[in-house]
C-alpha cells in the first residue's frame, strides 16, 4: 500500500470550531482517526469534508453505535484504536501497552486524558493526540501521521 496521511483526534466534545481548526492544521489527510468523546463529531465532519473516518466510543459517547475498540491495518501498520478509559490510561499506559501487544499492534491510539503524548516502547508507539477543544495542561492539539509499509510512522504533534 502507498504512503497514507492520517489525521488523529480525540476528545472534541462537540466543538465544531475546534475540530475545523484541527482539520485546517492537518492539511489534506487520507483518513481521520478519532479516539472517542464525541465519536459522532468525526462522522459528521468526515461526511462534510469527504474524509473517511474510523472512530471508537469514549466514556461520554452515550449516543451512537461506535465500538469501544478497533483493530485494523493501514499501510503495513497494525493500529489499535481505543478511548483509553477501559485501559485506565489516567493511571499509566501499561494496560494499553499490554492490549497492543496482545493484538499485535505497532501503533496504539488513545484519548481520555485530554493530554497529548507520544511514547515509544520498543517497536510500538502509544499516541494520544490530546484535545483540540478541551486540553488539559497544554494548548489544543492533534496529530498528523504519515504511514508507509516497512517504515516507522512519522508522527507530528500539531499545536493549535
Amino acid at each position: 500500500m502507498a504512503k497514507m496521511c492520517i489525521g488523529v483526534l480525540s476528545d472534541t466534545h462537540g466543538n465544531r470550531r475546534a475540530f475545523e481548526r484541527a482539520l485546517e492544521a492537518m492539511g489534506a489527510v487520507d483518513l481521520l482517526l478519532h479516539a472517542g468523546d464525541f465519536a459522532n463529531d468525526a462522522i459528521v465532519m468526515g461526511n462534510m469534508y469527504g474524509i473517511p473516518v474510523q472512530t471508537v466510543a469514549g466514556n461520554c459517547d452515550f449516543f451512537g453505535t461506535a465500538e469501544e475498540a478497533k483493530l485494523f491495518e493501514i499501510a503495513g501498520h497494525t493500529i489499535l484504536l481505543v478511548h483509553g478509559h477501559r485501559q485506565h490510561v489516567k493511571s499509566g499506559l501499561e494496560e494499553l501497552y499490554e492490549a497492543g501487544c496482545a493484538n499485535g499492534a505497532d501503533i496504539c491510539i488513545f484519548g481520555h486524558t485530554h493530554c497529548h503524548e507520544i511514547e515509544w516502547r520498543g517497536n510500538m508507539v502509544l499516541i494520544n493526540p490530546g484535545s483540540p477543544s478541551q486540553p488539559r495542561g497544554s494548548k489544543p492539539s492533534c496529530i498528523r501521521m504519515m504511514l508507509e509499509d516497512g517504515i516507522p510512522p512519522d508522527i507530528q504533534l500539531l499545536m493549535l
